[in-house]
């Protein structure tokens, strides 16, 4: 192997300090890797590369890490210890949902009973045409319209009957797919739910947390709930809704260009009941597609009579065990699916 001279070891250091400094927190595999990678003249394996990072950084044992502080190098990475502040545990759940499934429908957006009659039943059958062995509902099954902050008609789409209508929806879907996994995750609309109660009876709560799964028969049913802030992932292909971008986030050409620029990822969205498509290739050759789902609603609601919504749902096919997939969007126009 070879041996460096002293100017190019001070290279190789203040190749280091530069890279420290641009990221101070970053990995120190990470780091090791981008070395390794980018000069690997002076860094020629990845072990090297780890070795000269704990060296510098002083994390090799306390007598280099009293040498790194004597040199002033100790900024780089410090011991955490904690002492000063804490980081506190979050009070929700954002892992990501694996869901390791081959060929899925995706519905989303029924908004019950405001829902398009027909259009569940054809999206599932064309679903199933198209291969789909599992389920995942990405949000707003529900409209859960009384527990809407906006102004509603008191007699109007109750709970109580959302709850009724909703759960032989779903019914209906486990008879569909009697053999394959259906997921329900919750949408900005089945949140109303949660921040309805949490303001009212914040002591109470989180005892009623799981009280329309549970009217909804989710468990004797066998559909797993997954609660929204937590994205799904499968393979390369994540699954969210749209409020789980953020308040602020415009749809400004398309909901699949707006979730490509704020994702950055592969991913499959609900929420603007508008059928698009965005890809991508990085300067480094990745591809990156995302897709927006149509939805399963009624296209004129009095709030929003006059709009670009479309019919629509998804078939999702994984291809190999690496995770690479295809998508096939589908519109539903005049009760044809294209």
């Amino acid at each position: 192997m070879k041996h460096l001279n002293q100017e190019e070891i001070k290279h190789r250091h203040d190749i280091i300090k530069a890279l420290l400094i641009y990221d101070p927190t970053i990995p120190h595999r990470t780091a090791a890797r981008l070395l390794a990678n980018d000069h690997s003249d002076l860094f020629p394996t990845l072990e090297i590369a780890r070795n000269v990072l704990r060296y510098i950084t002083g994390n090799r044992g306390q007598k280099h890490r009293e040498n790194a502080i004597a040199g002033g190098n100790d900024r780089f990475r410090q011991p955490f210890t904690g002492d000063a502040m804490p980081i506190p545990t979050p009070f929700w759940d954002n892992t990501p949902f694996v869901f390791d499934t081959s060929d899925c429908l995706f519905v989303a957006d029924n908004h019950i009973p405001f829902h398009e009659e027909g259009a569940l039943e054809l999206a599932v059958k064309d679903g199933k045409q198209r291969g789909a062995k599992d389920v995942a509902i990405i949000g707003d099954l529900l409209d859960h319209y009384q527990e809407s902050s906006f102004s509603r008609q008191p007699d109007v789409s109750t709970l109580t009957q959302e709850l009724k209508d909703g759960k032989q929806a779903l019914r209906w879907l486990r008879k569909q797919f009697p053999n394959g996994r259906i997921i329900y995750k919750k949408g900005n609309h089945e949140a109303r739910w949660q921040i309805k109660v949490h303001k009212t009876m914040p002591e109470v709560g989180a005892l009623l947390d799981n009280f329309t799964d549970e009217k909804l028969g989710l468990e004797e049913l066998g559909i797993e709930p997954v609660n929204d802030m937590r994205r799904i992932d499968m393979g390369y292909l994540s699954a969210i809704h749209g409020h789980e971008l953020g308040k602020g986030t415009s749809v400004l050409v398309s909901a699949a260009r707006t979730l490509q620029l704020k994702g950055k990822e592969c991913a499959i969205v609900a929420h603007w009941h508008t059928p698009t498509q965005q890809r991508v290739r990085t300067l480094r050759g990745k591809h990156i597609g995302c897709w927006s789902l149509g939805c399963l609603c009624n296209l004129t609601p009095r709030y929003a009579p006059f709009n670009d919504w479309e019919l629509g749902f998804a078939v999702f096919h994984r291809m190999d065990e690496k995770g690479n997939f295809v998508v096939e969007n589908k519109t539903i126009i005049d009760g044809m699916v294209v």
